[in-house]
């Protein structure tokens, strides 16, 4: 246990240099911007600057990445420069939020409920903070977004992932990830991940006791590391388009506090480095248009607005249409023409989108309620009702897929807690609790005190614990040896005595594309796309062909889940005229097309060599 504690606490320190130069940058920017603002909480205003600080670095990693430059030396240059940017006026930032945290009080709910609260928050922030040091596991995140990230690491620049489901994409946070494969781990990239996930749980905190008692704004972060807590051990990028949506609405918020039109141009920052996230973050944007009318109605700052948001988002467009000419690829390829992927991929995707439409977790439905106290809500928590609403709205006809509402949760966090505080206070549930602790002795009152503590302490301990213990791996032959009973497609690549010399095609290994080496062809949609493939399994010369036409020197499949297409394949009188077994497993086999060599466009690499496992 102490190796795995100090293996937390090396990813930690690490990322606490990174969470240091990215507020270094932000200050920056920020210093006068976010100046003490009497009606502001520091905290809110220190994670915004954080979050400026996290899309200039960003913004600065494409520059360097654009032109080749995406080395270890120009990545630990932005790092240094960003924490010699941090240390002037450390001290009086530190005591201005000393004394914000000094604001947060047990109010009138009652001692018991509020540690409840409280605890409640700490330990799922403990969990949140044990979560991203496991092993990346995720589906999206070894299928793609870290296949991305490794192929720019292995190049130092920005190559077009062809091999890849989705090889164009807004990548601001894949390019985040890059750098953290270059100069640390992918442990690293999981912890940049959650990072922006706990940053946003700290700003709906921030906002959201300026309009409810404290111990109710706690609540809030409750239910928002609850739903977003699936997230955390995950290299994807929800969360990252979740605090750059969040602080768009806080800047807006914070603007028409303080009576600031900077707000509005810091708002459209965060805007477009949403827009340069993810695809999905033009969900929000007719409800942040309709925010920015409301704050400011100044033309000229608003077209300077849109110019920001579009000088800060629209690179990986631009990008995307020059090498395919579709900005929004693959989605936009019935208008503007089909690059890698076709038709019928586009419909398969979106059937799949509807096959996931599910609600939002049940625990933020209270945010409906809150539309009950609209007239008497004050100007921000009835815009933080509208850009919900509208988000909803929209999100439900064209998605209803419930992860890509995940954005929106911080404002449905914050509703559901606002919407409990007005019904305890309207049903006078605060004089109920406080009457109900007054008539409880000394005693009585230290003992349920501490079985409130016991509970939360025993439970989330637990669970904390069994999560360190079997999902903390500290060194490299623990990862080994978890990967190589995870995933049968790692485990015959790292068996075998030399690295191979050429491009293998796999079937049913696309959730595991990252430690199989870059690039690994097949997936069910773009180039080398299964039903392509599997339109041949009958016919070992047109197999042979097809997959020789993609570059492929090797199959592999998945004996596990694609039992029937390879018994369809190996059924052909004349396969093994055309493939020879190099390796098999009980789990999957790996086959050598056996024609005159040729050329090989890429490599397969072994775990050691492929992917540096974390240090």
């Amino acid at each position: 246990m102490t190796q795995k504690l100090l293996y937390a606490l090396e990813q930690y320190l690490l990322l606490g240099l990174f969470l240091v130069a990215i507020l270094g940058w932000g200050r920056l920017v920020t210093a006068k911007l976010l100046g003490a603002c009497a009606t502001i909480p520091n905290s809110g205003l220190a994670v915004l600057q954080a979050t400026t600080g996290l899309g200039l670095v960003t913004l600065l990693l494409v520059i360097i990445a654009a032109f080749g430059w995406l080395t270890a030396p120009p990545i630990l240059a932005i790092i240094v420069v960003g924490i010699l940017l941090f240390i002037p006026g450390l001290v009086s930032r530190i005591a201005t939020l000393r004394f914000d945290l000094e604001g947060i009080k047990i109010g009138r709910l009652g001692l018991v409920p509020s540690i409840l609260i409280y605890s409640a928050a700490a330990a799922f922030l403990a969990n949140a903070m044990v979560r991203p040091l496991q092993l990346p596991q995720g589906w999206d995140e070894i299928a793609y977004h870290l296949p991305t990230a490794l192929a720019w690491a292995e190049s130092g620049r920005l190559v077009v992932a062809d091999w890849l489901r989705y090889p164009l994409f807004p990548f601001n946070m894949q390019l985040l990830y890059a750098a953290a494969l270059i100069v640390a781990n992918d442990i690293t990239a999981h912890l940049l991940h959650a990072l922006t996930g706990l940053l946003a749980v700290v700003l709906t905190f921030s906002v959201a006791r300026m309009y409810i008692p404290s111990v109710f704004a706690a609540l809030s972060s409750v239910f928002l590391v609850y739903a977003i807590r699936e997230s955390l051990h995950t290299a994807d990028i929800d969360l990252g388009l979740m605090l750059y949506i969040s602080s768009a609405f806080a800047s807006l918020a914070f603007g028409y506090i303080a009576r600031q039109k900077r707000f509005v141009l810091l708002s459209a920052f965060f805007v477009g480095l949403a827009l340069g996230t993810k695809y999905q973050a033009m969900f929000f944007l007719p409800a942040l248009a309709i925010g920015f009318l409301l704050v400011e109605r100044n033309w000229k700052t608003l077209a300077l607005s849109v110019l920001i948001a579009s000088a800060t988002g629209l690179f990986w467009y631009v990008r995307n249409f020059l090498v395919s000419g579709d900005p929004i690829h693959p989605i936009g390829g019935a208008v503007f023409g089909y690059w890698q992927w076709n038709a019928e991929d586009v419909q398969r995707q979106f059937m799949d989108f509807e096959s996931r439409r599910s609600l939002p977790p049940w625990y933020l439905l209270p945010s409906v309620g809150s539309l009950l106290f609209w007239r008497s809500s004050v100007p921000v928590v009835k815009a933080c009702m509208a850009v919900s609403v509208i988000t909803v709205i929209l999100w439900s006809i064209f998605s209803g897929y419930a992860r890509y509402l995940l954005p929106v949760y911080p404002l449905l966090a914050l509703l559901s807690s606002y919407f409990l505080h007005r019904v305890f206070a309207l049903f006078r549930g605060y004089e109920i609790a406080a009457n109900y602790w007054a008539r409880l002795h000394g005693k009585a009152q230290l003992a349920a005190l501490v079985i409130v503590l016991l509970v939360i302490i025993l439970d989330w301990g637990k669970s904390t614990r069994k999560d360190i213990g079997e999902l903390v791996l500290p060194n490299s032959m623990e990862h080994i040896a978890f990967l190589r009973e995870a995933y049968p497609g790692f485990e015959l690549l790292h068996s075998l005595d030399q690295p191979l010399s050429g491009t293998v095609y796999q079937l049913g290994f696309e959730d595991e594309i990252y430690y199989l080496g870059t690039p690994v062809l097949g997936d069910h949609f773009g180039k080398g796309r299964y039903p392509d493939v599997q339109r041949h399994l009958g016919n070992a010369a047109d197999l042979s062909n097809h997959l020789r036409s993609l570059g492929a020197r090797y199959l592999l499949v998945n004996l596990v889940r694609n039992t029937p297409d390879h018994a369809k394949a190996t059924a052909a009188a004349d396969f093994s005229t055309y493939f020879e077994t190099v390796s098999a497993t009980p789990r999957a086999v790996l086959y050598r097309l056996t024609e005159a060599d040729h050329a090989s466009r890429s490599r397969v690499m072994p775990f050691s060599s492929a992917v540096s496992p974390p240090k």
